[in-house]
């Protein structure tokens, strides 16, 4: 069979959101054959198909052994897992739209699926009803790649909106593959994905921390990012925040560091440092945030309720804070689920690891993966876990071992505990997506 037989084919056979295969190209990969909602790719440096779906912000559907002398699938011998270990494999890419739930065979439990399929639409995180359909009051900027809104760009949409704005202005962003560097400096301004799906729309670049920066250096961790929100009063919802650098070096999603900063079924992709919450307060519900090592970062006071966070490859730790000392709660997860892929074998991976010697995460009510390791929480470098504030509460799961944790962190009481309020942690301000 050809291989565009098998790029229309795959779970679910529908048509799907239509999806750009170019940043596959870019991403050095070799792009074999594409459709409306497909993409068919080879990469023969030992990358695996996470990687190359990711590249164009999809989801990978099956693998395959590369037909030998051509760009295409084998298809005599069976799909293999979307990371396969192999040095050179076929991809099928797919938009989730189209029934494909995340990586084929390593899947992880109650995420939706993992790699760039995320979680579905009736996982933890990723689906939900969108409000920027229903637009009464505010300012509302269409944007669409087809030439059809007020905009092809998202960076141009927010561009249009003056930096000392007060009006809410909200950026319905149609399905699609927006490959921006972006930069949201302007506040009272919310990215809305149009069709409710966060899988439907992505905003996807590829730096990293090695990529030069035009001076002689390179742009570091806090440079690598594809998003940053640096503006306060900003607010996400059914958005895909994603990096198309693979894994082994420092890769930024999602960088905030504006106050009062909001999250709704918004789902971010990577490896490396997939969310630096740098500084600022902000809020994420019903998210989805997949990585390797420390995938969620930083010094902001940042609370994520009912989310998933997802282990997509084996890493040291989930969460690196870097809080100070005078900030009390750090990063703080309400409820949700800590999952991984198959292939990370149990205890391998900690809850945290403390950046900077005051760094504070807690979790509450979690669902711990057996990915967890019994310690619970390590330290980083130099630093050390006596003056880390570390303390979970009530968690559940195999991963949920408090007898066993290092002795530096805290289990709560049910006092200390009551303390961890969304309306406590972010006073004065209460988000509205916590209603």
């Amino acid at each position: 069979m050809s291989s565009g037989g098998t790029g229309g084919a795959g779970a679910g056979g529908s048509a799907g959101v239509p999806v750009d295969c170019s940043p596959i190209e870019a991403a050095r990969f070799e792009l074999c054959t594409s459709g409306e909602d497909f993409c068919g790719a080879v990469f023969q440096n030992g990358s695996g198909c996470t990687a190359v779906c990711r590249a164009a912000g999809l989801a990978c559907e099956a693998a395959y052994d590369n037909l030998e002398g051509s760009c295409g699938p084998d298809e005599t011998l069976p799909a293999l897992p979307c990371d396969s270990g192999h040095q050179s494999d076929y991809c099928l890419c797919r938009g989730p739209a189209s029934g494909a739930g995340g990586s084929s065979g390593t899947g992880g439990g109650g995420s939706g699926g993992s790699g760039a399929g995320g979680s579905g639409a009736g996982g933890s995180g990723g689906g939900g009803t969108s409000d920027c359909n229903s637009v009464t009051g505010g300012v509302l900027i269409e944007v669409n790649r087809d030439g059809s809104g007020d905009f092809t760009s998202v960076q141009a949409a927010i561009n249009s909106v003056a930096r000392s704005n007060t009006t809410p202005t909200i950026l319905r962003i149609a399905p699609g593959t927006y490959s921006e560097k972006l930069v949201v400096d302007r506040p009272h301004v919310t990215l809305c994905g149009r069709t409710g799906q966060a899988e439907a729309t992505v905003l996807t670049y590829g730096d990293n921390a090695n990529t030069p920066n035009g001076a002689g250096g390179t742009l570091g961790t806090s440079g690598s990012f594809s998003v940053n929100i640096s503006a306060s009063d900003v607010s996400a919802e059914n958005i895909t925040f994603a990096n198309s650098t693979g894994p082994g070096v420092q890769a930024v999603a999602l960088l905030v560091s504006g106050s009062r900063v909001q999250f709704r079924h918004c789902r971010a992709l990577g490896y490396q440092d997939t969310v630096y919450v740098k500084n600022g307060t902000q809020y994420f519900r019903d998210c989805y945030v997949e990585g390797s090592v420390d995938f969620i970062f930083g010094g902001a006071t940042a609370v994520f309720e009912d989310c998933t966070v997802h282990n997509v490859a084996q890493g040291t730790a989930i969460t690196a804070p870097s809080t100070d000392e005078a900030i009390p709660f750090g990063i703080v997860f309400l409820g949700g689920k800590a999952t991984a892929v198959g292939s990370i074998r149990a205890g391998a991976v900690a809850l945290g690891r403390n950046w900077r010697p005051y760094g504070a995460t807690t979790y509450l009510g979690t669902e711990l993966g057996a990915h967890i390791a019994p310690v619970g929480w390590v330290r980083m470098s130099e630093n050390t876990l006596a003056t880390a504030r570390f303390a979970e509460y009530m968690t559940t799961g195999p991963g949920a071992r408090p007898s066993e944790r290092a002795r530096e962190s805290r289990q709560l009481s049910a006092a200390e505990a009551a303390r961890y309020t969304v309306e406590n942690m972010l006073a004065p301000w209460m988000p509205t997506f916590a209603d």
